[in-house]
């Protein structure tokens, strides 16, 4: 599980340098962070050794897979509207 989550990971990564817009890096990260994450958590999970540092583990990957949309969720919807991003892509084309 835990190749799984680095490959996502990685993937991730990639596309974060290859899209080109805000927006399109925003998604990029949340997948990175709601898939990626935990599933590695989930794997380090397996291999604990006792109870109490697996359970730690489980706890993060959840909270983890839980709040991170509504973090990104947050930094979209005030991207938007502040329209900074707008207002800096209209002067790069001047």
């Amino acid at each position: 599980m835990v190749i799984i989550g680095l490959f996502a990971i990685f993937s991730g990564i990639i596309g974060f340098f290859r899209f080109p817009d805000f927006y399109t890096k925003l998604h990029t990260a949340s997948v990175i962070e709601s898939f990626g994450v935990p599933i590695c958590l989930i794997g380090f999970a397996c291999l604990a050794g006792n109870l109490f540092n697996c359970f730690k583990l489980l706890l993060a990957a959840i909270l983890i897979f839980l709040l991170n949309p509504v973090a990104t969720h947050t930094l979209g919807k005030g991207s938007l509207l502040s329209m900074s991003f707008l207002r800096k892509q209209k002067s790069r084309k001047k």
